[in-house]
C-alpha cells in the first residue's frame, strides 16, 4: 500500500533533523526534541500520527520493492522579514533560498563533487520551489510576508514559549502557511525564542504530523542556505 504523501514528507523531515540534532552542542537540548516530546504528552492525536510515521518509515526499510524513481517533493518558501527590502537583512534574497534548496539536494541526491557526496547514499528524493498555490496559479515558491504586523515579532522574532519575547508560533505561521498535503512548508524568520538570531535555537519542526498550522520547518534567515546573508560557520 503506498505510504501517504503527508507521511512519506514527514519521514523525511524526522531523517534530516535526526542528522542535525547529532551535531547541535551537546548541553543544549534540541527544540524540536522539546516540542516534539510536549506534543506526545498533550495530544493523542499528534501521538497517534507519530506513530503512523514511525510504521511509515519502518515499512519503507523493511520494502524490498522500493521503486528507485526519483521522487520530487515541493517546498513553499515563506521569508517572516521585519519590513527590509528584498535581499537586505533578514528579507533573504532569491538566490540565497535557492540555494538551500540546492544544497538540500546535494545532500539528498548524494551529488558527486559537493559536500553532500560524503557517507550514505543516494536517496532518490529531491526537492523543488514550488510552481503552482494551492489554488493552482503559478509561483516561484516563495512567499514574503511582513512579521512585524505580530506584536513581539520585532522585537524577539517567532516563540513557542511563554517566558521569552517574540510572537507566538501559531500566530506568526498563521500568517502565511499553505494548507495541504501537497507542500513542505519552511519558514525563515529573524529570531527563535528572542535569540537575536544568533546562538541557541537554529531551527526546528515537529516530527509527528500535526495536521495544523504548526506543520512545517522553522530556520534562522541566517542560517539557512549557501549564500548570501550567513553567520560565520
Amino acid at each position: 500500500k503506498p505510504i501517504p504523501m503527508r507521511l512519506f514528507i514527514h519521514s523525511i523531515i524526522l531523517a534530516v533533523l535526526t542528522f542535525n540534532a547529532a551535531h547541535t552542542v551537546a548541553q543544549e537540548e534540541c527544540l524540536t526534541d522539546e516540542v516534539h516530546d510536549a506534543m506526545l504528552e498533550t495530544s493523542e492525536t499528534y501521538a497517534r500520527n507519530f506513530d503512523a510515521v514511525r510504521e511509515a518509515i519502518a515499512l519503507m526499510r523493511s520494502s524490498s520493492q522500493r521503486s528507485m524513481e526519483t521522487i520530487t517533493l515541493p517546498v513553499v518558501v515563506h521569508v517572516i522579514h521585519k519590513g527590509s527590502p528584498i535581499g537586505v537583512e533578514e528579507n533573504i534574497s532569491d538566490e540565497q533560498i535557492a540555494s538551500a534548496i540546492a544544497g538540500l539536494n546535494d545532500d539528498f541526491r548524494k551529488t558527486p563533487g559537493t559536500p553532500g557526496d560524503g557517507i550514505g547514499v543516494d536517496t532518490f528524493i529531491q526537492f523543488e520551489l514550488a510552481k503552482r498555490t494551492p489554488d493552482n496559479q503559478p509561483t516561484n515558491g516563495i512567499l514574503r510576508v511582513d512579521g512585524s504586523v505580530l506584536s513581539g515579532y520585532s522585537e524577539g522574532g517567532i516563540r513557542n514559549k511563554t517566558d521569552v519575547a517574540g510572537a507566538d508560533e501559531a500566530a506568526v505561521k498563521g500568517l502565511t502557511t499553505w494548507y495541504g498535503d501537497d507542500y513542505i512548508n519552511i519558514f525563515v524568520v529573524t529570531e527563535i525564542n528572542d535569540n537575536d538570531g544568533q546562538g541557541g535555537t537554529q531551527g526546528f519542526a515537529y516530527p509527528g504530523p500535526t495536521f495544523d498550522v504548526n506543520d512545517g520547518i522553522v530556520v534562522l534567515y541566517n542560517a539557512f542556505g549557501l549564500v548570501g546573508e550567513l553567520k560565520p560557520g
